[in-house]
């Protein structure tokens, strides 16, 4: 699924600007949240937002928080205390109409997000009630996750933090292995563990 496909001839419209989605995804990976117009606890958020961004500014990751209408973007304060790759939006159509629902629905009382790889294609869609908060902790591990193994073959193990080993997958040969990604720790034939410092992901 793409999210381009969800978000069919639409721009982003920020503090005034407009922004194609190419343009905000540009072949980095995204995580989009999207904030319902039930809740009124975006300022709140704020603060929890503006790290996870900072966080994760210098692998080029961008943070897109979208919003069912203008009148529940954060201040102008915290516009011009945000990090560059943090993105605050409305959705809207070209035409200027009413927002793209098929990847938010304004009217669902749910915090939802989508995590997006370079090549415009959604690896996680998550939602949780609206009177609760984001675990940014746990979006952030599943996108060190995503960002870790992708295009490789290399799978991460459950309860996987950021640093810990990875699982070679089966489909690679251990000399290929080695070649790729240095020495491996073999439990069984079919569990082997790379350090991460060695994938080509973190090159």
């Amino acid at each position: 699924m793409r999210i381009d496909s969800l978000l069919p001839d639409v721009q982003l419209n920020v503090f005034g600007d407009h922004l194609s989605l190419d343009e905000v995804v540009a072949g980095r990976w995204c995580v989009f949240l999207g904030i319902s117009q039930h809740d009124s606890a975006l300022a709140r958020r704020a603060p929890d937002v503006v790290q996870f961004a900072s966080r994760h500014l210098a692998s080029d990751v961008v943070l897109v928080v979208c919003c069912a209408n203008s009148s529940m973007l954060p201040t102008a304060g915290i516009e011009q205390g945000a990090p560059s790759n943090l993105v605050y939006a409305v959705l809207q159509s070209d035409a200027g109409g009413a927002a793209a629902s098929t990847l938010f629905d304004p009217d669902e009382h749910s915090l939802q997000y989508y995590i997006v790889s370079p090549a415009k294609r959604v690896q996680i869609i998550g939602a949780l009630p609206s009177i609760g908060d984001l675990n940014f902790a746990e979006i952030g591990r599943a996108l060190e996750a995503l960002r870790s193994t992708y295009g490789e073959f290399l799978a991460t193990p459950a309860n996987w933090e950021s640093g810990a080993p990875l699982i070679v997958q089966t489909a690679l040969a251990d000399e290929e292995a080695v070649r790729r990604y240095g020495p491996l720790d073999i439990v069984f034939s079919y569990l082997r563990y790379v350090s991460p410092v060695k994938s080509k992901s973190d090159d």
